[in-house]
């Protein structure tokens, strides 16, 4: 898991508009909110010619996707695009609702503030078990902790869900353990899910 850097981006950019390369964002994981802003590339100041987004968008867990296309290299007449899968009622409005919360500047001060503490806790942790983990990494409510072996991201994981809290790893080695909680959570349920990661951690760095 590793975060894109805005010169990165903007160099990105650059690049496909010198060559007339259309810019494609997938945001479908890290879109709706959840490293801060609604889309994740927002900090970037760039201007995609093609964003995905799927997943948390819905707001409620039903399949749900868009794709968000510049009017001039939209070449799809109406009704073109269509199939079998297609029109999922119950998650357009739902999906309906959740975009309209990010009207709500109460809402999305909330999700940076809880993004804050998340950041605030994972930093803790690293310096708290400096054997375990040796790098913090990703952006606002998706974030990682790159851990010095996929065995102790094993173990983590299996304290882990003993105790109740499901966690998952990525990267080529599976080595890095993934924090991505709802960006609804409450202060009571990210503080007791810091416990239970700081509890496994602990359990491996006394082994």
């Amino acid at each position: 898991m590793n975060a894109a850097s805005a010169a990165w981006l903007a160099e990105i950019q650059r690049i496909c508009r010198k060559h007339g390369v259309v810019l494609i964002v997938d945001d479908i994981q890290a879109g709706a909110g959840r490293t801060g802003d609604f889309f994740s590339f927002e900090f970037a100041k760039i201007e995609p010619d093609i964003v995905c987004l799927s997943k948390s968008l819905s707001g409620s867990g039903s399949p749900f996707s868009i794709v968000l296309i510049r009017p001039e290299i939209d070449i799809w007449n109406p009704g073109e695009h269509s199939g079998t899968f297609r029109g999922n009622n119950f998650a357009f409005v739902t999906a309906g609702a959740m975009c309209k919360l990010w009207s709500d500047r109460q809402f999305t001060a909330g999700v940076e503030r809880t993004a804050v503490k998340l950041q605030g806790h994972l930093d803790r942790i690293v310096a708290k078990f400096p054997k375990c983990i040796e790098q913090k990494r990703g952006r606002g409510l998706m974030a990682g902790l790159k851990c010095s072996s996929p065995a102790v991201v094993g173990r983590v994981h299996d304290v882990a869900f003993e105790n109740g809290l499901l966690i998952e790893s990525s990267g080529p080695n599976r080595d890095v353990i993934k924090v991505l909680p709802p960006i609804t959570i409450t202060d009571v349920e990210l503080d007791h899910g810091i416990a239970i990661l700081d509890h496994a951690l602990q359990e491996q760095a006394n082994d």
